[in-house]
């Protein structure tokens, strides 16, 4: 079996961030892991443009039922996401788009298909180098005061779980960067905005819990 604690949306990726651990082997969810979160190591250079998005369009995971939300999700997890437009649709990304802390060893990450929809709902499906898949969905909220904006992240399967961060869109490229918060994981924080990308943790992680999507026309 193999199993990792992240901090990005996938593995949300827990966008890393959002669950504590996704088992990628099939097996029962009871199993112990094997690891735990990578050592943050430096990244001085913004991920390089991956292949082209427009060949994989078909493989964006359709949204749930906006309906379904975590069971402990805050009062205002019922709410559509506001000023949310630029980042509702489908996203891509795979090669050196995948944030490090997801592409290297346990997890080996290779390919993240998004969806955001209107209605505040979010569907996710990573990829693992033995073609494995992982389904992530829930809803989730964006306050635009800020630049990077704020993003919330109520994932409702497969475990509930709260994810906070740091999202913008610009060219067809969405940057995100989300950390888990509850169940809060000991020494993990969310990015500032103040701070901008790369600053999970206070900048522990420098730019690994970084996260690349392309548009998908």
């Amino acid at each position: 079996m193999r199993a990792v604690r992240t901090l990005v949306f996938g593995a949300l990726l827990t966008l890393a961030g959002c669950v504590e651990e996704a088992d990628f082997s099939g097996e029962g969810q009871d199993a112990a892991p094997d690891a735990t979160t990578p050592a943050p190591r430096d990244r001085d250079a913004a991920p390089r443009p991956g292949p082209d998005a427009e060949r994989e369009g078909d493989a964006a995971p359709p949204l749930p039922d906006a309906a379904r939300r975590a069971p402990d999700a805050a009062p205002d997890a019922a709410a559509p996401a506001p000023d949310a437009a630029p980042i509702v649709g489908r996203w891509l990304s795979q090669g050196e788009d995948v944030a490090p802390l997801l592409s290297g060893p346990p997890a080996s990450i290779v390919r993240i298909d998004t969806t955001f929809g209107a209605d505040g709902a979010y569907a996710v499906v990573s990829t693992n180098d033995d073609q494995q898949t992982v389904r992530f969905e829930g809803t989730y909220s964006v306050d635009p005061a800020t630049d990077p904006a704020r993003i919330v992240l109520r994932q409702a399967a497969p475990q509930a779980v709260r994810s906070e961060g740091l999202v913008r869109v610009a060219g067809g490229v969405l940057t995100l960067e989300i950390a888990q918060t509850e169940p809060p994981l000991n020494g993990v924080s969310p990015p500032a905005a103040d701070e901008g990308f790369g600053s999970t943790s206070g900048g522990a992680f420098g730019r690994d819990n970084v996260q690349i999507f392309r548009a998908v026309r």
